[in-house]
């Protein structure tokens, strides 16, 4: 049965970030379109941004968050036998943001990742290298997992099913090691 709920409302400021981030994905199709790039680097005059980020300011994420801590909170009040350690979201919640909010009541997140999630493996350590220790290794391809990573394969009405675990590290989720979990779907029925 239902513990909660709480409405997303979109002030003034969300507007405006919203309206803003619309003007920018329109420029960046036109500029697609006529085959015009964004100079790199960072633009002149800017400054080194020291210090902690904000977290997330979105309605979304208010909502969650006054959502997650009202529900917690009264189920271990409530339910004091009951120890809640996971949190299951779908991949609009699979960001750093989202999971400190679950790692600050001692739940893991559970979570879809976007498809365009990019994995990275593990650098391997070299012995003897001065400087900082790489950590991010090579891509993963998704399509094209190695059979070392293959945990189960199940063979149902005309469908395989393989089922691919690994640890994997995401750029976008702060550089923390994640427990990968890939189903891959074959129908073997082709004509």
């Amino acid at each position: 049965h239902m513990i909660g709920c709480e409405q997303v409302v979109y002030t003034d400021e969300d507007k405006a970030r919203i309206k803003k981030d619309k003007a920018a994905r329109e420029a960046a199709k036109m500029r697609a379109k006529k085959g015009q790039a964004l100079t790199k680097g960072r633009k002149k005059g800017t400054k080194n941004q020291v210090g902690d980020k904000k977290p997330n300011e979105t309605a979304s994420f208010r909502a969650f968050n006054t959502l997650f801590s009202k529900a917690m909170n009264g189920i271990r009040r409530l339910l004091t036998d009951i120890k809640l350690t996971h949190l299951v979201a779908d991949s609009a919640y699979s960001s750093l943001d989202y999971l400190s909010v679950a790692q600050s009541y001692k739940c893991f997140l559970i979570s879809v990742l976007k498809n365009t999630a990019a994995l990275f493996a593990i650098a391997p350590k070299i012995e003897g290298k001065k400087g900082r220790p790489r950590k991010y290794g090579k891509q993963y391809d998704l399509k094209n997992l190695p059979l070392t990573y293959l945990k189960k394969t199940n063979i149902l009405d005309n469908c395989k099913e393989e089922i691919f675990q690994f640890q994997a590290y995401s750029k976008t989720i702060g550089g923390l090691l994640l427990n990968i979990v890939v189903i891959k779907m074959t129908n073997l029925n082709t004509n």
